[in-house]
């Protein structure tokens, strides 16, 4: 089967990946989460009712950042900065939710925060040693709480917080799109395949291949594994240096294949918006690849394996 060309694998690329149950299903947490937030942070605008939350709600931190719309990267900079002028042994930063463990236990680290999020736009002493552009944003006052009730704005701000575990499961539905053509397919020629098996390279690494097709046949009264096809997929809708890696790990599976396999297939299978932007990549992906598809030609995968046998 002919490879496709470069410029098709371009222009027949999806951008974006559209999946209907799977934002119907996320639209049903963001709503949930709006509600549990309205419901449950109706006092932390009171340094009693602030104290209470964080000790009752494990993710009471995580919330209140969400809801201020400040960087938790931020939030853990001044933390480290408290406990270094508290004089504490300062080795490593601390998550959120060791924060909020030592915020419940030592009460030093609980008025310095409850400051912070009540005070500190107008503390003169923090104003000392933190921007007042940064400062400004810390401070749950009448115009935070409003937040709470406007739904466009939570939603909007809820949205932020679940984009990491929106993209990781749209990947998931991906693979499984993927691994649902691969079964039927298999099952048509008779072959089987195993699913994100380690290889260890000739340089020592290692890199797990999402799935590796394989055939048997009967050589002295033993049945043998014949490597006919090794998969290995990326999708993205943003740019990374994840796609970096990617290449270079299909340059040295190819090296490998040459090595350990010289009749299996190597089948690259990427997608993406991120991909079009990253070109320079996508061009060395569509070379060390035997072939390079995309959803638009998945169906294809029939016909490379079917020359595999």
């Amino acid at each position: 089967m002919k490879k496709i060309d470069y410029q098709e694998l371009i222009s027949s690329a999806n951008m974006f990946f559209a999946d209907t149950n799977l934002s119907e299903a996320y639209q049903e947490i963001i709503d949930d989460k709006i509600c549990n937030l309205r419901n449950e942070m109706q006092h932390i605008n009171t340094k009693a009712g602030l104290i209470d939350y964080i000790k009752n709600n494990p993710e009471a931190l995580d919330n209140i950042i969400l809801l201020l719309n400040v960087s938790s990267e931020t939030f853990k900079r001044i933390i480290s900065m408290f406990r270094i002028q508290h004089g504490q042994s300062f080795t490593t930063e601390w998550t959120l939710t060791t924060t909020r463990n030592y915020i419940r236990e030592q009460k030093w680290l609980r008025d310095k925060v409850c400051d912070l999020f009540l005070n500190g736009a107008e503390d003169h002493e923090l104003a000392k040693v933190i921007p007042a552009y940064t400062l400004s944003s810390f401070k749950i006052d009448r115009s935070t709480m409003a937040r709470l009730e406007n739904k466009d704005t939570m939603q909007i701000l809820t949205k932020k917080s679940l984009d990491a575990g929106f993209s990781s499961n749209v990947g998931a539905e991906n693979m499984k799109r993927v691994e649902d053509v691969i079964k039927k397919d298999c099952k048509k020629l008779r072959l089987s395949y195993i699913k994100n098996h380690k290889i260890r390279m000739r340089s020592n690494t290692k890199i797990v291949l999402p799935f590796i097709i394989k055939d048997t046949e009967t050589r002295k009264g033993q049945t043998i594994d014949i490597m006919k096809a090794f998969v290995m997929c990326n999708f993205c809708v943003t740019t990374g240096s994840g796609q970096t890696t990617f290449k270079n790990n299909l340059k040295r599976l190819k090296e490998y294949r040459d090595y350990n396999a010289r009749n299996a297939t190597i089948i690259a299978i990427v997608d993406g918006a991120g991909w079009v932007a990253r070109q320079s990549d996508l061009s060395d992906v569509h070379d060390y690849a035997d072939y390079c598809l995309n959803f638009s030609h998945l169906s294809d995968m029939y016909n490379i394996l079917e020359e595999t046998i």
